[in-house]
């Protein structure tokens, strides 16, 4: 699965959220899932791209360990911290068995590729 946005998502609360949401939308349509709760965390990485991918990772645990899917997510906005960067994320759960399967699900989420610098006809930020 490839994700492409602008904006980056250290920009702001919709662009998190968004990025999550566009993750989910690639092998679940959760628009018919039953609601199981919320769950909140706080991510802490040191980069913008590492909290990414550490926000993705959190949506595959819950799948595999709870059987939970997120049809929606609210991420606050990133702030610094004295070990590098920190986001507290608002996950509203389904049963992940009431959501339809419209592709494969991710085991993993990689930095591979991963570039979180601009949009169309940016130059890598300097």
């Amino acid at each position: 699965m490839s994700l492409k946005g602008w904006g980056g998502f250290g920009c702001g609360r919709a662009s998190g959220s968004e990025a999550v949401h566009a993750v989910v939308e690639g092998f679940a349509d959760t628009s018919g899932a039953r609601p199981a709760g919320e769950r909140t965390c706080a991510v802490m990485a040191d980069g913008d791209e590492n909290l990414l991918v550490s926000v993705l990772e959190k949506v595959i645990y819950r799948m595999d360990v709870d059987g939970e899917i997120p049809p929606a997510t609210e991420v606050d906005m990133i702030r610094d911290s004295g070990d590098g960067r920190v986001v507290s994320v608002r996950f509203t759960m389904a049963d992940a068995d009431t959501a339809e399967q419209i592709g494969a699900v991710p085991k993993a989420v990689s930095l591979h590729g991963l570039d979180l610098t601009g949009g169309p006809g940016a130059g890598p930020a300097g």
